[in-house]
């Protein structure tokens, strides 16, 4: 594929920014961004097509990270969604408020402009999805 536009998938996640197989056509910017979300809450070695990809934001879950442990997680996030195809650029940031983690990314996507991506994981390792307005 060499347009955004011409992308079509299945969305991975529920109205309400849970993660199931909802059965929901996807076309386009949604496609890369539903792929941005997967690339960072996909334990690595778990997609037998890609062995080498994937961050999981859960494994943040009762952890108890030093401010240097934190910012590798967020640089190792963030090189996941550049990894995407279509992904020109990304800006992140990523806390733990309490027991939840919060990534929240701008990410640029080639010839269709930049995009919110916000994803919260509580410590149950319950993960809640915001796309923004796509």
């Amino acid at each position: 594929m060499s347009n955004v536009a011409d992308l079509v998938g299945t969305s991975t996640v529920k109205d309400d920014g849970t993660l199931g197989l909802t059965g929901r056509r996807i076309t386009g910017v949604r496609c890369v961004l539903e792929k941005c979300l997967r690339s960072i809450v996909t334990k690595r070695r778990s997609m037998r097509w890609a062995p080498g990809e994937g961050e999981d934001i859960r494994e943040l879950e009762n952890g108890d990270f030093s401010p240097t442990a934190l910012e590798r997680r967020r640089v190792a996030y963030e090189a996941a969604i550049r990894g995407v195809d279509f992904v020109i650029g990304a800006q992140t940031s990523l806390r733990l408020v309490g027991t939840l983690a919060r990534f929240e990314a701008a990410i640029t996507i080639a010839g269709a402009g930049t995009y919110p991506l916000a994803v919260t994981a509580d410590k149950a390792g319950k993960v809640l999805a915001d796309l923004g307005a796509t």
